[in-house]
C-alpha cells in the first residue's frame, strides 16, 4: 500500500514537471490564446444583465488580478456591455472622447490609475 502510494506520488511529480516546461516552452502561444479569450469575452459574451457563471467568474478574475479588459478600460468601448443590441463590429471610426461604462469590477484598476 505504501509502495503504490509513493508511485502515485512520483507519477503526479512528474506531471508536474512536464506541465511546468510545457507552459514555459509554448508561454507566448499560452498568452496570445488568453489574449484572444478575455478580448472575446469583453466584447461579445459579458452582458450587463447576465447571471451566467461566466461574466461572476470575469469578474472576479477582473477583482483579483487588478486588470481591466484585455488591453485596459477602452476595450469595454466596443463591448455589447455598452450596446447590447449590436452584438456586430461596428464599421466606421471610433470616437476618442466617446463615454462608456465599465463593469464594478473595473472599479479598483481604475482607482489604482487615478491615484498614481
Amino acid at each position: 500500500m505504501l509502495g503504490s502510494f509513493f508511485a502515485f506520488l512520483v507519477a503526479i511529480f512528474i506531471a508536474e514537471i512536464c506541465a511546468g516546461v510545457f507552459i514555459y516552452f509554448q508561454k507566448e502561444t499560452l498568452e496570445s490564446l488568453i489574449e484572444k479569450s478575455v478580448e472575446e469575452t469583453v466584447l461579445q459574451k459579458y452582458m450587463y444583465n447576465s447571471s451566467s457563471a461566466s461574466v461572476h467568474t470575469f469578474d472576479k478574475v477582473q477583482e483579483e488580478m487588478g486588470c481591466c479588459g484585455s488591453k485596459g478600460p477602452k476595450d469595454w468601448a466596443r463591448s455589447v456591455f455598452n450596446n447590447p443590441e449590436s452584438r456586430d463590429r461596428e464599421i466606421g471610426v471610433i470616437v476618442s472622447n466617446q463615454k462608456y461604462n465599465i463593469p464594478r469590477s473595473c472599479c479598483r484598476y481604475r482607482l489604482s490609475i487615478i491615484v498614481r
